[in-house]
């Protein structure tokens, strides 16, 4: 699936601008894994989260 953000952000910031509509900000989390392409990017991989992140997603046997 395709999302369109960049229209969707666009919009709703369009929308906060009327008076008639009530708009309101929603803190959510994003936790979210980087991929790991290259062996020298273990590190960062590791100390941001990335690994905890894949480690909850995925049954390890």
């Amino acid at each position: 699936d395709v999302f369109p953000v960049a229209q969707f952000e666009k919009l709703w910031g369009d929308m906060t601008a009327l008076p008639d509509v009530d708009c309101q900000f929603v803190v959510v989390p994003t936790v979210r894994g980087q991929q790991l392409k290259e062996q020298s990017q273990l590190d960062g991989w590791l100390r941001d989260g990335s690994a905890a992140r894949i480690e909850l997603l995925c049954d390890w046997e």
